[in-house]
């Protein structure tokens, strides 16, 4: 389902993941690098924050299909750039261990 801002309640960002590692992972991947960030709660962000931090907590939820519809509407055209590129790396990652586990379950 889609991640709304009403999930996200009024404590830090990282402590929407299950643990700091996975929160990390996540939040670097959209492009959220900076850890006064991580620890701020969604309501003091920008709206591009904001939609970067809802795209992390999309991407840490295991799902075959992810359908992220006009994610670059709210957000300048180099973290457009930066975050397309990153779903390209999830993506990639996924699919290649998806594909590896398969392999190894066969064999």
């Amino acid at each position: 389902g889609d991640i709304s801002l009403d999930q996200f309640t009024n404590k830090a960002i990282c402590e929407h993941f299950s643990d700091a590692e996975e929160a990390i992972h996540f939040l670097k991947s959209v492009g959220l690098n900076s850890t006064p960030t991580w620890i701020r709660s969604i309501d003091t962000l920008s709206m591009g924050e904001q939609y970067r931090a809802k795209l992390a907590l999309t991407f840490s939820k295991p799902r075959d299909l992810y359908l992220i519809d006009e994610f670059t509407s709210v957000l300048d055209r180099v973290t457009a750039r930066s975050i397309c590129f990153s779903i390209k790396v999830f993506q990639t990652r996924k699919w290649c261990l998806r594909h590896l586990m398969k392999m190894l379950q066969s064999g």
